[in-house]
């Protein structure tokens, strides 16, 4: 169970980056709009279901308005504990984990874990969180230093046995695993030299 705490934590992590670098890309589009901002963007959208796992999502040929519009499946993305893949499930299967395996944790590290349950239970609630995209950032920044504060904690006071080579192993797979994702994604096919400049 070690593994998969590790293995979710990374995911949620990783989303919540991808996640915060897209919201930024869109804001920025906004303010600064033209066609080879629109296209990278298309690029992120997509790779940010690839990333998630979340089929058919921004892919969907049938709903080509997704793309001109993203903030509803990103919310989705974000909130709805259903989707598979989604930052809600994802911790959710953290926070299953992390109980699973109770007696690895000391005091502070339960603190930390608390905290991101705190967090989980707000991101569970899109309609007090989600009013715009800026309180969403906020939430998901959040959530972002929390893991990382729980990370920190592991790494300081948990004994280097078998149970933290579990833990490690996870997280690191799922990060390796992850950025194949999102390398592929975004890098799989030739753009314009200025889309691939603002996908680096």
């Amino acid at each position: 169970n070690l593994f998969w705490v590790g293995r979710y934590a990374e995911r949620t992590m990783s989303t919540t980056k991808y996640l915060k670098l897209l919201i930024n890309a869109l804001h920025e589009s906004v303010k600064f709009g033209n066609a080879s901002k629109s296209e990278h963007i298309e690029v992120l959208l997509k790779g940010l279901t690839h990333l998630t796992l979340t089929y058919p999502g921004f892919l969907d040929e049938q709903r080509p308005e997704l793309l001109t519009n993203p903030y509803g499946e990103i919310h989705k993305i974000v909130h709805d504990v259903q989707l598979l893949g989604s930052v809600a499930s994802s911790i959710e299967a953290f926070l299953r984990g992390v109980i699973s395996v109770s007696d690895k944790w000391n005091h502070d590290t339960w603190r930390a874990i608390y905290a991101i349950e705190n967090t989980f239970k707000k991101i569970k609630r899109p309609d007090e969180v989600y009013s715009n995209s800026h309180s969403m950032q906020k939430v998901l920044d959040k959530l972002h230093a929390r893991l990382f504060t729980f990370y920190g904690i592991v790494s300081d006071t948990m004994p280097r046995d078998s149970g933290y080579c579990l833990f490690e192993s996870g997280k690191l797979i799922e990060r390796v695993l992850l950025k194949i994702s999102t390398i592929r994604a975004c890098f799989s096919f030739k753009n314009e030299p200025h889309i691939e400049h603002e996908l680096i």
